[in-house]
């Protein structure tokens, strides 16, 4: 019955040890670590770039404000003057006013001065070959603020642009005085710097992912080594450490898996032994009352009480060696001892009168 117990006990744990060795890992630690720094650099890039676009996208609509500001402060001043700086004449007409403006003023880069003369003719200052002039939607979208001035939108070409109409009045007649910036050309370079950017963020983000693999494989190098020792004690070899190298926590959680080592090595040592004499002890009495009762004579009244006697105090013998070993076993629970209050001379007494009558059995 024991043999078959225990033949059933080891395949139990044969089973365990090939489950737990076979088990399949999804996906380690150094993976994952790896996935979340790769992660969180991409989204470190990325607002990075969005709050550079953003800033840098802001500076060049407040340069582009500022410029045709200027330019409308200063078309304002040249026409309420109404001198020419370089006659000391005033001006006879509203279209002198604008076309003497525009011969003496160089836009910006990406702007264009325009000038809507009074007989339907329109002057402008800066590019060359600027799809506005001569654009229907372009006139279309100055005629309907011309009156008091005001700011205009407009897609043209695949640009976006955007300007501001300054009216000029001057002897009955009205003219206009446009200023107009590309807004997609203006954002060219920071599109093309965006670009760079994005090529250089992600290489950024795959070095620091390959370098983070490198760093998580070498640092849990000891989990490894952890995890492959602990699975060879599963299949009960006790004998394998860990090599600790540094003073970090990883080396200090190595040589405490080792000490939990040396010490699960002993108890199993104590183990063994207190199994070969459990088993020793066991064996005589047993060797004893085997004995007796092989050559016990039967028809013999004397030896058959005489035997009987004697396998009695084997088998109280036994029972006390069986009471002792569970003794032993509860001995290794915390609450086997458990302190309480008691009466000092009570308890000296009943020992007295228990050591007394011990002493006079014996």
């Amino acid at each position: 019955m024991m043999t078959a117990t225990t033949t059933m006990m080891a395949t139990t744990t044969m089973m365990t040890v090939t489950m737990t060795t076979d088990r399949p890992i999804r996906m380690t630690v150094q993976n994952r670590l790896t996935i979340t720094v790769a992660i969180l650099s991409v989204l470190a890039l990325t607002v990075v770039g969005l709050v550079l676009y953003t800033v840098e996208a802001n500076n060049v609509a407040s340069r582009n404000s500022a410029s045709m500001t200027q330019e409308i402060a200063e078309m304002r001043s040249f026409a309420q003057t109404g001198v020419d700086p370089e006659t000391g004449k005033r001006f006879s007409s509203v279209d002198q006013i604008l076309s003497q403006f525009l011969a003496q003023n160089q836009p910006d880069e990406d702007e264009v001065l325009f000038a809507f003369l009074t007989d339907g003719r329109v002057l402008y200052q800066g590019e060359s070959n600027v799809p506005l002039s001569g654009s229907k939607a372009f006139e279309k979208a100055v005629a309907g603020v011309s009156a008091d001035g005001g700011e205009i939108n407009l897609s043209l070409g695949g640009d976006e642009y955007e300007g501001y109409v300054l009216p000029i009045a001057a002897g009955g007649q009205t003219g206009s005085f446009v200023v107009v910036h590309n807004v997609t050309a203006s954002h060219a370079d920071l599109t093309q710097v965006m670009q760079i950017y994005t090529v250089v963020a992600l290489a950024a983000a795959l070095l620091i992912t390959g370098i983070s693999s490198l760093l998580a494989r070498r640092l849990l190098s000891p989990v490894t080594e952890l995890r492959q020792t602990a699975q060879s004690i599963s299949g009960g070899d006790l004998s394998n450490r860990l090599a600790t190298r540094g003073n970090d926590d990883i080396a200090e959680l190595g040589r405490t898996f080792n000490d939990m080592l040396d010490r699960l090595e002993s108890s199993f040592e104590t183990q063994k032994r207190f199994l070969d004499d459990v088993g020793h002890e066991l064996r005589t009495p047993l060797t004893i009352l085997s004995g007796h009762l092989e050559t016990m004579d039967s028809h013999d009244v004397d030896d058959v009480d005489e035997t009987r006697t004697l396998l009695l105090d084997e088998t109280d013998r036994m029972a006390r060696l069986v009471d002792e070993l569970l003794i032993l076993a509860r001995a290794r629970r915390p609450d086997f001892v458990r302190p309480v209050e008691v009466d000092v001379a009570s308890a000296a007494v009943w020992f007295c009168e228990t050591g007394f009558k011990e002493h006079s059995q014996t």
